[in-house]
């Protein structure tokens, strides 16, 4: 590998990324091959993770191969083992190890997924991926729609579509609130929880 001078600026050339790719992949295949053993919450105080973390603002670039060595050492000690069988917690799923693959690929292109002109393959295998979704749960397969990045955004999504379809204006650039509207809309949802 190149000094850490080197990196102050530069990328790793192919080769140092192919060794830091070996590396990363031996890396997530060797926590995968341990996770149905390892503890599924650190079980620390925040207190203690919070000092492994609190290192100063770095003035100059590290080599990619002493950050790959903090993984093992810093961060999967004070990680959640979210695809471990014995995680019940939250909502999201655990993941795969091809969507380890997958997430790279797309990390790799870092495609705006926010419009087709800016990512065409990322929107029609969106596309594809709610049309195949819509026909396994019998549902119309030219029905659109869009993956969001979690729960909180399904839900604003699905607030917003529902006030833009029921105004009777133009909320987008009058606003919900005016003098010359009365009345407010009503949002009904669960009480929190204890």
């Amino acid at each position: 590998m190149a000094s850490s001078d080197e990196f102050d600026t530069f990328d790793p050339s192919p080769n140092d990324f192919r060794e830091l790719g070996y590396r990363t992949v031996d890396m997530i295949a060797s926590y995968l091959d341990d996770i149905d053993d390892r503890p599924v919450f650190p079980g620390k105080p925040q207190t203690e993770v919070e000092a492994v973390f609190d290192d100063p603002l770095p003035e100059t670039g590290q080599d990619p191969a002493a950050v790959l060595d903090e993984w093992p050492d810093r961060v999967l000690p004070n990680a959640t083992a979210v695809g471990s069988p014995r995680y019940f917690g939250f909502v999201m799923g655990s993941g795969t190890p091809m969507s380890v693959f997958a997430e790279a690929l797309a990390a790799s292109v870092n495609m705006n997924a926010g419009g087709w002109k800016a990512a065409p393959a990322a929107t029609e295998i969106e596309h594809q991926t709610i049309e195949w979704l819509a026909e396994m749960i019998g549902y119309p397969t030219d029905c659109g729609g869009l993956f969001t990045s979690g729960g909180t955004m399904a839900n604003f999504t699905g607030i917003l579509t529902a006030l833009r379809a029921n105004a009777e204006y133009d909320t987008k650039s009058r606003g919900l609130q005016s003098p010359e509207r009365s009345g407010q809309f009503t949002l009904y949802v669960t009480s929190s929880p204890p």
